[in-house]
């Protein structure tokens, strides 16, 4: 991952007036880590949903349940998963700035 690589090159301590800071590559780190899991479990959730949006026949009371629960998993995934890829993007705009002299 390239964080790694940039935290690898940055100082271990940097200033608190630089514009590029240490803790800048490890939020957006540890938030690309969440975004893997975050869409891992997402997909795991659509391919429990699919069958089940388009049944072959009448669905049970049971696939029901699962479907309103898998339904909810995935709504309320939502809200996270675009405030990391928001979040992320922010700080790669701001460290952008940074390199630009």
């Amino acid at each position: 991952m390239l964080c790694n690589t940039a935290l690898a090159a940055l100082p271990l301590v940097t200033p608190p007036t630089s514009k590029i800071q240490r803790s800048q590559y490890r939020s957006v780190r540890s938030r690309l880590q969440s975004l893997v899991v975050s869409f891992g479990t997402l997909q795991s959730n659509l391919n429990i949903l699919y069958p089940l949006i388009v049944p072959s026949r009448p669905l049970t009371s049971a696939e029901q349940g699962t479907k309103a629960s898998t339904l909810l998993a995935i709504t309320s995934a939502i809200p996270g998963i675009i405030t990391d890829l928001v979040f992320s993007k922010g700080i790669c705009l701001i460290i952008k700035d940074g390199f630009e002299f």
